[in-house]
Protein backbone atom coordinates (compact mmCIF):
# COMPACT_ATOMS: atom_id res chain seq x y z
CA UNK A 1 0.00 0.00 0.00
CA UNK A 2 2.79 2.41 0.86
CA UNK A 3 4.45 1.67 -2.49
CA UNK A 4 1.20 2.39 -4.36
CA UNK A 5 0.71 5.75 -2.60
CA UNK A 6 4.32 6.70 -3.32
CA UNK A 7 3.93 5.77 -7.00
CA UNK A 8 0.81 7.92 -7.39
CA UNK A 9 2.54 10.83 -5.64
CA UNK A 10 5.54 10.62 -7.93
CA UNK A 11 3.35 10.47 -11.04
CA UNK A 12 1.30 13.47 -9.89
CA UNK A 13 4.41 15.55 -9.30
CA UNK A 14 5.81 14.58 -12.71
CA UNK A 15 2.64 15.64 -14.51
CA UNK A 16 2.49 18.91 -12.58
CA UNK A 17 6.09 19.72 -13.46
CA UNK A 18 5.33 19.19 -17.16
CA UNK A 19 2.21 21.38 -17.15
CA UNK A 20 2.43 24.68 -19.04
CA UNK A 21 1.47 27.85 -17.23
CA UNK A 22 0.45 31.03 -19.00
CA UNK A 23 -1.26 34.33 -18.33
CA UNK A 24 -4.95 33.69 -17.65
CA UNK A 25 -6.26 37.13 -18.66
CA UNK A 26 -7.44 35.82 -22.03
CA UNK A 27 -9.81 32.95 -22.70
CA UNK A 28 -7.26 30.83 -24.55
CA UNK A 29 -5.40 27.62 -23.81
CA UNK A 30 -1.74 27.59 -22.79
CA UNK A 31 0.66 26.67 -25.59
CA UNK A 32 4.07 25.08 -25.97
CA UNK A 33 6.62 26.02 -28.65
CA UNK A 34 6.62 23.00 -31.00
CA UNK A 35 7.41 23.91 -34.61
CA UNK A 36 7.20 21.49 -37.55
CA UNK A 37 4.42 19.39 -36.05
CA UNK A 38 1.24 18.95 -38.07
CA UNK A 39 -1.76 20.96 -36.85
CA UNK A 40 0.31 22.51 -34.05
CA UNK A 41 -1.25 25.96 -34.50
CA UNK A 42 -4.80 25.04 -35.38
CA UNK A 43 -6.76 22.98 -37.87
CA UNK A 44 -4.82 22.51 -41.11
CA UNK A 45 -2.17 24.83 -39.69
CA UNK A 46 1.53 24.04 -39.21
CA UNK A 47 4.33 26.44 -38.35
CA UNK A 48 8.10 26.46 -38.81
CA UNK A 49 10.80 28.78 -37.54
CA UNK A 50 14.07 30.05 -39.01
CA UNK A 51 16.44 30.91 -36.17
CA UNK A 52 18.86 32.85 -38.37
CA UNK A 53 16.26 35.30 -39.70
CA UNK A 54 13.91 35.00 -36.70
CA UNK A 55 11.08 34.28 -39.12
CA UNK A 56 7.95 32.34 -38.26
CA UNK A 57 6.14 30.78 -41.22
CA UNK A 58 2.52 29.75 -40.69
CA UNK A 59 1.35 27.41 -43.45
CA UNK A 60 -2.13 26.23 -44.38
CA UNK A 61 -1.92 22.47 -44.89
CA UNK A 62 -5.57 21.69 -45.55
CA UNK A 63 -8.92 23.12 -46.59
CA UNK A 64 -10.72 25.51 -44.23
CA UNK A 65 -7.42 26.12 -42.42
CA UNK A 66 -7.72 27.86 -39.06
CA UNK A 67 -5.15 29.54 -36.83
CA UNK A 68 -6.45 28.84 -33.35
CA UNK A 69 -7.13 31.49 -30.70
CA UNK A 70 -3.95 32.73 -29.03
CA UNK A 71 -1.77 30.56 -31.28
CA UNK A 72 1.15 33.02 -31.38
CA UNK A 73 0.28 35.37 -28.55
CA UNK A 74 3.31 35.36 -26.21
CA UNK A 75 0.98 35.57 -23.18
CA UNK A 76 -0.35 32.09 -24.01
CA UNK A 77 3.14 30.62 -23.53
CA UNK A 78 4.15 32.21 -20.21
CA UNK A 79 2.91 34.22 -17.26
CA UNK A 80 5.17 37.25 -17.87
CA UNK A 81 3.15 39.60 -20.09
CA UNK A 82 6.12 41.95 -20.54
CA UNK A 83 7.86 39.40 -22.80
CA UNK A 84 7.38 39.09 -26.55
CA UNK A 85 9.23 35.78 -26.77
CA UNK A 86 8.41 32.07 -26.68
CA UNK A 87 10.06 29.79 -24.10
CA UNK A 88 11.59 26.69 -25.67
CA UNK A 89 14.16 24.01 -24.97
CA UNK A 90 16.65 26.18 -26.87
CA UNK A 91 15.99 29.34 -24.87
CA UNK A 92 13.76 32.31 -25.58
CA UNK A 93 12.54 32.43 -29.20
CA UNK A 94 12.18 35.90 -30.75
CA UNK A 95 10.00 36.45 -33.83
CA UNK A 96 10.69 39.48 -36.02
CA UNK A 97 8.73 38.42 -39.10
CA UNK A 98 5.62 36.29 -39.58
CA UNK A 99 4.90 34.88 -43.04
CA UNK A 100 1.33 33.68 -43.57
CA UNK A 101 1.34 31.05 -46.31
CA UNK A 102 -2.19 30.24 -47.44
CA UNK A 103 -5.79 31.28 -46.76
CA UNK A 104 -6.88 31.22 -43.12
CA UNK A 105 -9.62 31.90 -40.66
CA UNK A 106 -7.95 33.38 -37.60
CA UNK A 107 -8.99 32.95 -33.97
CA UNK A 108 -9.05 35.67 -31.31
CA UNK A 109 -5.74 37.17 -30.13
CA UNK A 110 -3.78 34.91 -32.52
CA UNK A 111 -0.82 37.33 -32.84
CA UNK A 112 -1.67 39.80 -30.09
CA UNK A 113 1.36 41.48 -28.50
CA UNK A 114 3.94 39.70 -30.67
CA UNK A 115 5.48 42.93 -32.01
CA UNK A 116 6.35 41.42 -35.40
CA UNK A 117 5.98 42.38 -39.04
CA UNK A 118 3.26 40.19 -40.56
CA UNK A 119 3.29 39.53 -44.31
CA UNK A 120 1.62 37.19 -46.80
CA UNK A 121 3.60 34.54 -48.68
CA UNK A 122 2.84 36.13 -52.06
CA UNK A 123 2.43 39.65 -50.73
CA UNK A 124 -1.22 39.09 -49.80
CA UNK A 125 -2.85 38.03 -46.55
CA UNK A 126 -6.14 36.27 -47.32
CA UNK A 127 -8.51 36.19 -44.34
CA UNK A 128 -11.63 34.04 -44.68
CA UNK A 129 -12.69 34.68 -41.10
CA UNK A 130 -11.22 36.72 -38.28
CA UNK A 131 -11.97 37.08 -34.59
CA UNK A 132 -11.10 39.61 -31.89
CA UNK A 133 -7.86 41.68 -31.83
CA UNK A 134 -5.85 39.30 -33.97
CA UNK A 135 -3.13 41.78 -35.01
CA UNK A 136 -2.94 44.11 -32.01
CA UNK A 137 0.64 45.23 -31.34
CA UNK A 138 2.00 44.25 -34.77
CA UNK A 139 2.73 45.76 -38.18
CA UNK A 140 1.14 44.42 -41.37
CA UNK A 141 2.86 44.60 -44.77
CA UNK A 142 1.40 43.82 -48.18
CA UNK A 143 -2.22 43.61 -49.23
CA UNK A 144 -4.98 42.40 -46.92
CA UNK A 145 -7.97 40.65 -48.50
CA UNK A 146 -11.08 40.22 -46.36
CA UNK A 147 -13.75 37.82 -47.54
CA UNK A 148 -17.44 38.16 -46.78
CA UNK A 149 -17.01 35.68 -43.95
CA UNK A 150 -15.37 38.23 -41.63
CA UNK A 151 -18.66 39.54 -40.28
CA UNK A 152 -17.71 38.72 -36.69
CA UNK A 153 -14.38 40.53 -36.60
CA UNK A 154 -13.88 42.71 -33.52
CA UNK A 155 -11.43 45.56 -32.98
CA UNK A 156 -9.70 44.78 -36.28
CA UNK A 157 -6.48 46.83 -36.64
CA UNK A 158 -6.77 48.28 -33.12
CA UNK A 159 -3.25 49.37 -32.08
CA UNK A 160 -1.92 47.89 -35.31
CA UNK A 161 0.27 49.65 -37.85
CA UNK A 162 0.06 49.08 -41.60
CA UNK A 163 2.90 49.63 -44.07
CA UNK A 164 2.33 52.60 -46.41
CA UNK A 165 2.32 50.46 -49.57
CA UNK A 166 -0.43 48.14 -48.29
CA UNK A 167 -3.99 47.94 -49.62
CA UNK A 168 -7.10 46.53 -47.95
CA UNK A 169 -9.84 44.91 -50.03
CA UNK A 170 -13.22 43.46 -49.07
CA UNK A 171 -14.22 40.84 -51.65
CA UNK A 172 -17.97 41.40 -51.30
CA UNK A 173 -18.12 45.09 -50.40
CA UNK A 174 -17.16 48.36 -52.01
CA UNK A 175 -14.38 50.43 -50.46
CA UNK A 176 -16.68 52.75 -48.49
CA UNK A 177 -18.67 49.91 -46.92
CA UNK A 178 -15.48 47.96 -46.27
CA UNK A 179 -13.94 50.89 -44.43
CA UNK A 180 -17.10 51.46 -42.38
CA UNK A 181 -17.25 47.79 -41.39
CA UNK A 182 -13.64 47.79 -40.22
CA UNK A 183 -14.21 50.91 -38.11
CA UNK A 184 -17.52 49.60 -36.77
CA UNK A 185 -15.81 46.38 -35.72
CA UNK A 186 -14.47 48.40 -32.78
CA UNK A 187 -16.26 47.81 -29.52
CA UNK A 188 -14.61 50.72 -27.69
CA UNK A 189 -14.39 54.41 -28.55
CA UNK A 190 -10.59 54.38 -28.22
CA UNK A 191 -10.37 51.66 -30.87
CA UNK A 192 -12.76 53.49 -33.17
CA UNK A 193 -10.70 56.68 -32.89
CA UNK A 194 -7.43 54.86 -33.55
CA UNK A 195 -8.67 52.80 -36.50
CA UNK A 196 -10.47 55.77 -38.12
CA UNK A 197 -7.28 57.82 -37.93
CA UNK A 198 -5.19 54.94 -39.26
CA UNK A 199 -7.40 54.29 -42.29
CA UNK A 200 -7.92 57.96 -43.11
CA UNK A 201 -4.23 58.73 -42.82
CA UNK A 202 -3.12 55.89 -45.08
CA UNK A 203 -6.10 55.64 -47.44
CA UNK A 204 -5.58 51.88 -47.28
CA UNK A 205 -9.08 50.65 -48.16
CA UNK A 206 -9.45 50.35 -51.93
CA UNK A 207 -11.89 49.13 -54.53
CA UNK A 208 -11.11 45.66 -55.88
CA UNK A 209 -9.20 46.10 -59.16
CA UNK A 210 -11.21 45.32 -62.29
CA UNK A 211 -9.11 43.92 -65.11
CA UNK A 212 -10.35 44.81 -68.57
CA UNK A 213 -10.09 42.64 -71.67
CA UNK A 214 -10.83 45.31 -74.29
CA UNK A 215 -8.91 48.53 -74.86
CA UNK A 216 -8.89 51.35 -77.39
CA UNK A 217 -5.78 51.56 -79.57
CA UNK A 218 -4.62 54.63 -77.61
CA UNK A 219 -5.09 52.86 -74.26
CA UNK A 220 -3.30 49.78 -75.51
CA UNK A 221 -0.41 51.87 -76.79
CA UNK A 222 -0.01 53.48 -73.36
CA UNK A 223 -0.10 50.11 -71.60
CA UNK A 224 2.40 48.51 -73.98
CA UNK A 225 5.05 51.19 -73.67
CA UNK A 226 8.71 50.24 -73.92
CA UNK A 227 9.00 49.10 -70.29
CA UNK A 228 8.61 45.41 -71.27
CA UNK A 229 6.25 44.85 -68.34
CA UNK A 230 2.87 44.61 -70.08
CA UNK A 231 1.62 42.45 -72.94
CA UNK A 232 -1.63 42.62 -74.90
CA UNK A 233 -2.88 40.30 -77.63
CA UNK A 234 -4.11 42.36 -80.57
CA UNK A 235 -7.38 41.13 -82.09
CA UNK A 236 -8.84 42.92 -85.13
CA UNK A 237 -12.47 42.36 -86.01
Amino acid sequence: MKFFIFFVFVMFNFQTAEAVECYDGYAVSCNEWKPDIENNCGTGCTYSYDLETETLTVKATGENATIKAGAFMPFSYQTDTSKKTFPSGNGEITVKTVVIDGDFSVGAYAFLGLGANIVGKEGQIQLNGIDREVFKGNNISGDIILSGAVNYMANLFNNTTISPESNIYCLEKNAADCKDEIINSCSEDSCRTYVSSLLNMGNFVKEIPVYRTRYTIQEADELTSDDNENWIEWIFE
